[in-house]
């Protein structure tokens, strides 16, 4: 179950799961860890970057971050695709 109204520095379980994997977890295995569907997970990432485009200036810089993950969550979204169709 996903709780919402609890802070991530509040949450000695995120924090744990967050030292555990430095380099990142996939949305699979943040469903399994939360107790709910990749796809409420993929939701959540979504209105996340939504609400920080809107939140962050916009320059040259942050652009260019925003590119970056851009990029990086298609090409973890083209290997899942792949390892889904064999």
């Amino acid at each position: 179950m996903v709780d919402l109204d609890t802070l991530w520095s509040d949450d000695l379980a995120c924090q744990v799961v967050c030292a555990m994997h430095p380099d990142g977890m996939g949305l699979d295995s943040i469903a399994t860890v939360m107790g709910t569907s990749r796809s409420t997970i993929q939701a959540i990432e979504h209105s996340a970057m939504a609400k920080l485009r809107r939140m962050l200036p916009l320059n040259p810089a942050v652009g260019e971050l925003f590119r970056a993950m851009a990029e990086r969550s298609a090409r973890k979204r083209s290997t899942w695709e792949t390892m889904s169709d064999v």
